[in-house]
């Protein structure tokens, strides 16, 4: 059975205001190979607008960035993105 772990980048904090993008989140991995990844927001009124890899392979990475949902201004939220690689 093969090993595989989860690598986290650093949350990017941005203001939830509807139709507004926030600015792109990564991650990468530091060790292992590129499988997958995804993002996690912290904002009631957001949705993950895009989520992908950067690069595959050795040091793949992913980004991620997020879009306010509803209407006005409600705060700031946060998204993180992360990235599933082969290994212990």
């Amino acid at each position: 059975m093969a090993n595989s772990h989860r690598e986290t980048g650093t949350p990017v904090t941005f203001n939830v205001t509807e139709g507004a993008v926030s600015a792109s989140a990564t991650a990468t991995c530091t060790s292992g190979v590129l499988l997958g990844g995804g993002a996690e927001i912290s904002a009631v009124k957001a949705a993950i607008h895009d989520s992908h890899p950067t690069s595959a392979g050795t040091g793949g990475g992913w980004t991620a960035n997020a879009i306010g949902t509803g209407p006005g201004s409600s705060g700031s939220g946060t998204i993180t993105a992360y990235v599933i690689c082969s290994g212990p």
